[in-house]
């Protein structure tokens, strides 16, 4: 009986407070957090070794080109909040180089949500594409046939709420982690799992921890230890039926150090 005493007094307030910790962090960490990743991918269609370029000529309706790359851009919403149009204050904007052109219009495909219109332009040596509505989870990606593209080709934008643009590279979009998937659960539910964590321990010693015991030991905190049956427990108080003289005493629950289950 002493081990669950002491579970109460000790134990309960330190899962409660690791509980409210547990949910304060959740919290802060559920709160609006905007983010936008991209990838940007280029695959060689055609080029002429340099050794032969001067016998070697590609054309493109009429027009002669050199290495002619398929560009790719794929652009997700990453984070837990919406982007509205109204957030961008420079759109997204794909820098090609000095020297690129860009053959054919930019292409939008592979929309998610399929409703999803993204409008993609050409700005000088640029693929521009037009502020939009990015709810969480939306991507897009956009493609274009370009020559002679830049080494330092990149992607660039002004978006209220995010810092930096998250380049994605060859690793694609980031997987949900165990904080975003407890996120939905929200601070009530924390809450009230934090709650639980302090409330389970004192009802358990509420019924397991001393009703009904005959000729228990009650350890006082100070004075006397005291003989008798204990009637009742609660988290604030101890019922105990002295031994011998049958006279009722309710002792603060501050004052009982432990309840031993034995003759005395």
């Amino acid at each position: 009986m002493i081990a669950t005493f002491d579970i109460v007094v000790l134990l309960g307030p330190l899962l409660a407070a690791c509980g409210i910790g547990v949910s304060v962090y959740l919290w802060r960490r559920s709160r609006a957090r905007k983010a936008v990743s991209y990838r940007l991918t280029t695959q060689a269609v055609v080029s002429v070794r340099r050794d032969v370029g001067a016998r070697v000529k590609i054309t493109y309706d009429d027009h002669v080109v050199t290495d002619v790359r398929l560009l790719v851009l794929h652009v997700a919403n990453t984070g837990n909040a919406e982007i509205t149009a109204a957030d961008f204050a420079e759109p997204l904007t794909v820098v090609l180089g000095a020297d690129a052109e860009v053959l054919t219009p930019p292409a939008v495909a592979e929309t998610v949500p399929p409703e999803l219109a993204p409008e993609a332009r050409v700005e000088g040596k640029a693929v521009v594409i037009a502020p939009l509505l990015l709810n969480a989870g939306d991507s897009f990606n956009v493609t274009t046939l370009v020559s002679s593209l830049g080494a330092s080709n990149h992607l660039r934008a002004r978006i209220r709420g995010v810092s930096t643009l998250t380049d994605m590279g060859d690793a694609g979009v980031p997987r949900r982690g165990w904080r975003a998937r407890l996120r939905p659960f929200g601070l009530f539910t924390m809450t009230t799992l934090a709650t639980a964590a302090y409330v389970l321990p004192v009802g358990w010693f509420v019924v397991f921890g001393g009703l009904g015991q005959d000729h228990a030991k009650v350890v006082l905190t100070s004075g006397p230890s005291l003989c008798g049956d204990v009637l009742r427990t609660d988290a604030r108080t101890v019922v105990l039926k002295l031994a011998g003289s049958g006279a009722l005493r309710s002792l603060p629950f501050t004052e009982v150090k432990a309840i031993k289950d034995k003759a005395c």
